[in-house]
């Protein structure tokens, strides 16, 4: 029991995983989902193809969310069946990769096969060879061979069953698993089921596949280096954004509803613990000060009858029963670091000090946004001396907090494993930020803002702004008439070396000025080049203009690029509009 225990309380200590078995999506008076929900009823009367790419979890992971979505697909099917509706005008078909481990589930071995084709449900499975089948469960491998009416086989080493059930009077067990065994690559044996009732279906028969499909890096038209790069750069993120915009939840952890762990705390402590255990009070306020006040409640004889000494005796053994409780409850309870609750238990595991705590969600107050936070052109290290007890490489050794440069200041940002500890998220949406945005591209988006609103066209800026369900831009500037005049864009360096492109084909397609900031002038060059070796400019920047951005600039003007009208770098942005 204690193990199966352990394993539920990793789910309830990883606010990602409770939050995907708990979700359960709202819905309106009439039952109609108004939340991200994933149901298979919604696509089975459609001519739709869903891809689920499991092939980055573990197997156990694997095997789990596969079976999970089986379980899903199943009820889908049946329900369809419940409500009258046994007319299947399309047909469910449902292929699985790799399939040897799950096609020896119960679920898969003792319901789908035998009684899905009742449902309007065809599963296809694609192992190595049955045999993966057969280790693992003989009924799951008797199931596969009499249910599966399709059998499509290439050169493999055949077992005595399988060959006996493709066998037929003019071609014996032996000489199949012979034929089997020579067939070139590509060459395929196909067994198919009799196509009406009473007729005799035909023979096993050898076919040859359909040719690689246009567009596969191996087949004879590939895609063009250009294609490539707008499918990576831009079509394959739509499609995830999307995805996760329909189906998905939010990858920023909410704040924790456990107690101790990401909640609120009442600011209020008992006298006893405050008595007994005052290094463990609730700290707030400046980070220096620490809440030291202590209560004590003088003790009195017993009124009445007794020996004064054993009333005393037992007064005192009461109090260090009492103190002993006190302190043990303090030892968990959680510590307010400047508005932000994390148990002490956590900061002692992980070696972390209260202005540790305090000084990460100052940073994401920043990063955010808040009421009484510091501007985020104000310099970190004023945030960072406050602290007596702060040890920066301490949160960046754990992941917590990552440190760069922008304008000559150094920034800090609190990554997704340091917002999880505080039980908190990064703001996002038009007007907020972006997910997984850094604190120097925030710095960048406001340096950006503030030229833009500077700008004689420009009379409203908005940041962030949804131009379109698949369209976000950094900044956005409007005239008087409300039409968008500007579009920018705040580039970073990032592992993504295509993401430029993608910026620059979202930002082509609207009629306005388009404005770039960089953080770097190299980088502002090396971006250049990537447009340019993608044919999204005319040419790129090369000898003296390279030299500075005002060189960069007078380059860029002359090339009259639908993306890409000027470029800033955030030094210059900072001097004229960081007052």
């Amino acid at each position: 029991m204690d193990a199966a225990g352990n394993r539920l309380e990793q789910l309830r200590e990883s606010p990602h995983l409770r939050r995907v078995f708990n979700h359960t999506p709202a819905q309106n008076d009439a039952g109609e989902y108004i939340e991200n929900h994933f149901d298979f009823r919604n696509f089975l009367d459609e001519d739709v193809t869903i891809l689920l790419d499991l092939g980055d979890l573990r197997p156990e992971a694997q095997q789990a969310v596969t079976l999970l979505l089986l379980s899903n697909l199943w009820d889908a099917v049946q329900v369809r069946r419940r409500d009258g509706q046994t007319d299947y005008e399309n047909l469910t078909n449902l292929i699985i990769e790799e399939a040897a481990p799950v096609a020896s589930t119960r679920l898969v071995s003792e319901q789908l096969l035998p009684q899905g084709r009742s449902f309007g449900l065809s599963m296809g499975l694609v192992m190595q060879f049955p045999g993966q089948v057969r280790n693992r469960s003989e009924r799951a491998y008797d199931e596969v061979l009499n249910n599966i009416k399709t059998k499509l086989i290439g050169n493999i080493s055949m077992e005595r069953d399988l060959a006996e059930s493709l066998a037929h009077e003019g071609l014996s067990p032996t000489e199949l698993r012979n034929r089997v065994n020579t067939l070139p690559s590509g060459e395929w044996i196909a067994q198919l089921p009799s196509p009406a009732f009473g007729e005799t279906g035909p023979s096993p028969f050898s076919m040859k596949p359909l040719p690689i499909a246009e567009g596969h890096p191996e087949s004879d038209t590939p895609l063009t280096e250009m294609e490539a790069s707008q499918f990576e750069s831009v079509t394959l993120p739509r499609i995830v954004e999307r995805t996760q915009r329909q189906y998905g939840l939010s990858a920023e952890s909410d704040t924790a509803a456990d107690d101790g762990w990401g909640s609120g705390s009442d600011n209020s402590t008992s006298p006893e613990a405050e008595t007994t255990h005052s290094e463990s009070t609730m700290l707030s306020g400046s980070p220096n000060e620490t809440s030291s006040d202590s209560t004590a409640t003088e003790s009195s004889p017993l009124l009445g009858g007794g020996d004064s000494t054993n009333d005393s005796e037992m007064s005192a053994s009461e109090s260090a029963s009492e103190s002993a409780s006190s302190e043990s409850e303090a030892d968990t309870s959680p510590v307010d670091a400047g508005g932000v609750s994390v148990p002490d238990a956590e900061l002692d595991r992980r070696g972390l000090s209260r202005d540790d705590a305090r000084f990460l969600q100052d940073v994401l107050d920043v990063m955010n946004g808040a009421a009484d936070a510091q501007s985020l052109l104000e310099p970190m290290s004023e945030l960072r001396d406050e602290y007596a007890d702060l040890d920066i490489q301490r949160l960046l050794d754990q992941d917590l907090l990552a440190q760069a440069s922008a304008c000559g200041r150094t920034y800090y940002t609190v990554l997704p494993a340091g917002r999880e500890l505080l039980g908190e998220r990064l703001a996002v949406g038009p007007g907020q930020g972006d997910i997984g945005e850094r604190t120097p591209h925030k710095v960048g988006v406001e340096l950006l803002r503030r030229w833009l609103q500077d700008h004689k066209s420009v009379t409203r800026v908005e940041t962030y702004y949804e131009h379109d369900p698949e369209t976000v831009f950094d900044v956005a500037g409007f005239d008087d008439d409300g039409t968008l005049v500007w579009v920018g864009e705040v580039e970073m360096a990032s592992h993504n070396n295509d993401a430029p492109i993608g910026d620059y084909d979202k930002m082509s397609v609207v009629d306005a000025d388009v404005v770039w900031a960089f953080n770097r002038r190299s980088f502002a060059v090396e971006t250049i080049d990537t447009l340019a070796d993608a044919d999204r400019l005319a040419d790129n920047v090369s000898g003296r203009a390279t030299r500075s951005f005002a060189g960069i600039r007078d380059a860029v003007s002359e090339l009259d690029a639908a993306g890409l009208t000027t470029v800033q770098s955030f030094n210059h942005l900072d001097e004229t509009y960081n007052e």
